[in-house]
């Protein structure tokens, strides 16, 4: 688990995401954490409402033993990097990242997390995979 002692909201590991979660980006403190250990900070992707209206975007962090539902309020991309800004339970979250790719591997990504409730902020480096949209 990343050290968080200085940061004010600590992000936890999401784990066990719901069956109808279709996850696109996974972001965690490194590749190896990710790829070997599921550890996610962030994952983002989309909600199947099944009720003839388009799934939801959204994102998933975990705070205090608890998931936290975001709603993508925004994203836009300029020149490399993208930033995506996320609404819920009084929690405002923006990610903002660029793509990159090394060699044959998927894309890979790379950016910083800032998540905001009332007066407290914090904010982590992360690095990010690809879901399985």
């Amino acid at each position: 688990m990343p050290s968080c002692s200085n940061h004010k909201i600590s992000l936890e590991v999401v784990s066990f995401l719901p069956d109808y979660f279709s996850s696109s980006k996974h972001f965690g403190p490194d590749i190896t954490s990710i790829l070997q250990q599921n550890l996610y900070l962030l994952v983002t992707g989309k909600v199947d409402t099944t009720s003839g209206f388009p799934p939801l975007k959204m994102g998933i962090v975990s705070i205090d033993k608890n998931k936290i539902f975001l709603n993508l309020i925004s994203s836009a991309k300029i020149n490399d990097s993208t930033t995506e800004e996320y609404s819920g339970s009084g929690y405002e979250l923006k990610v903002i990242y660029t793509v990159k790719n090394q060699g044959l591997s998927s894309e890979e990504y790379a950016g910083t997390i800032f998540i905001k409730r009332g007066n407290l902020e914090s904010e982590y480096k992360v690095v990010g995979l690809p879901g399985n949209n």
